[in-house]
């Protein structure tokens, strides 16, 4: 339910290049530049992970000026999937299964999503007991041929989960029903 230590550090790596690219182009958080890679506090790296997902097209920027940014073809690859098949939007932990964790798309036909973890279970990080109420931001994103979060959440208000509570149970069953559970994401229009 999670990636390997390899690969998560892999995804880690490419994550911190661009979020480090964008902010430097746009000059969203100046102290930013000040963190070492792994040292960087959420609250700081969530502006610009909310910019870059608001505005794709700044992970073209980074592309194309990728050599001022060093990645290699197989980092690059990861970006341009990364543009054309990622989800940004609310979701709600819907259930953990044996080899991921589904996540139901509030906002896009409440699609249902095989999720996995980065360095630790989703199952750990959101143990039974909280969901299925529980509503977090999110961005998934393919890598490693796995449906991945981006490493960041924004937990809902309370009054958000109240107002989801009483609906989700059929919801869940209808979409689970109508599209069953997602394993990749899908190319963006």
């Amino acid at each position: 339910m999670r990636l390997s230590n390899k690969d998560a550090k892999e995804y880690y790596e490419i994550c911190f290049k661009l979020f480090h690219a964008v902010n430097e182009k746009h000059q969203l958080n100046p102290s930013f530049a000040t963190f070492a890679h792994g040292e960087v506090p959420s609250e700081e790296a969530s502006i610009i992970r909310d910019y870059i997902w608001d505005h794709p097209e700044s992970i073209d920027e980074v592309i194309a000026n990728n050599e001022n940014v060093g990645y290699n073809d197989r980092e690059l690859a990861v970006l341009e999937t990364w543009r054309n098949r990622y989800i940004y939007s609310d979701f709600v932990i819907v259930e953990h299964r044996s080899n991921h964790t589904v996540f139901m798309d509030t906002k896009n036909d409440m699609r249902l999503y095989a999720v996995q973890g980065i360095y630790e279970s989703l199952k750990k990080v959101f143990p039974p007991r909280i969901i299925p109420v529980l509503l977090i931001k999110t961005v998934l994103l393919p890598f490693k041929n796995k449906i991945i979060i981006d490493g960041s959440l924004n937990m809902a208000h309370p009054e958000d989960i109240e107002e989801l509570t009483d609906e989700f149970l059929k919801s869940y069953r209808e979409a689970k029903k109508k599209w069953g559970t997602t394993f990749t994401l899908p190319h963006r229009e």
